[in-house]
């Protein structure tokens, strides 16, 4: 119960931190129409790649900010709960993090202005580009924790990061429709603070309980009986 009290505390930190990146998601600012509505030498492909390459540039900061804030928190904290060595699992999980988070915006952003899109899975973009994001940094925290505590944790702990963070992207656009219907949820970084807290929140809460429940499951299991006891 206590180590789940401080991974709780942990991703209470990094919902906060995130949220605080947010704040940044209009950082890069654009600049006017090229050319007005009505000019023959507009160029609408290029407009259209000024604006993507901004929202790129938005998105990489956010995810960066929010990886590195997800890595810190949960790499220290996981490696705390599992007596490891703390400090390499924040500064692992710092690194890792924000490498994640700077690769899931890229991915996310492209599927995100996939023209063609498939039609049968149309609903299921947001999810997908969620997913994305929270798998890769997943892989950064169980990556942090694995190296700090110097044991074969980090794929059996990826595993069930991994199917959270599914499980958080899929859950995340039925709970946002609900609470906030007037918000637009559907982009690689929500809108209102309050709605991209709810984003943050709830995968962060998951993977507390995952962490809080990897190393029993791990030590519980023969392959791992007969890695501590050689």
């Amino acid at each position: 119960m206590r180590s789940l009290v401080i991974l709780l505390i942990a991703a209470a930190g990094a919902t906060a931190a995130g949220v605080a990146g947010s704040l940044l998601r209009d950082h890069y600012q654009g600049g006017g129409m090229v050319g007005s509505a009505t000019d023959p030498n507009r160029d609408d492909d290029a407009e259209a790649a000024v604006v993507r390459g901004r929202l790129l540039k938005n998105t990489l900061v956010v995810d960066t900010i929010l990886g590195a804030a997800m890595g810190l928190f949960l790499g220290a904290a996981g490696s705390m709960t599992a007596r490891g060595r703390t400090i390499v699992g924040a500064a692992t999980g710092l690194a890792a993090g924000a490498a994640a988070g700077a690769a899931g915006a890229y991915v996310g952003r492209a599927i995100a202005d996939l023209v063609r899109f498939p039609a049968s899975v149309a609903a299921a973009r947001t999810p997908i580009v969620h997913a994305c994001l929270w798998i890769l940094i997943a892989a950064s925290v169980a990556l942090s924790i694995g190296l700090a505590t110097r044991r074969r944790l980090a794929t059996p702990l990826f595993g069930r990061l991994a199917l959270y963070s599914i499980v958080a992207a899929a859950a995340y656009p039925a709970v946002a429709a609900i609470a906030f219907p007037f918000l637009n949820s559907d982009q690689p970084i929500p809108e209102g603070l309050a709605n991209t807290g709810l984003w943050i929140a709830i995968p962060a809460i998951l993977f507390a309980v995952a962490i809080a429940q990897a190393p029993r499951a791990f030590i519980s299991s023969p392959a791992a009986q007969r890695i501590v006891s050689s």
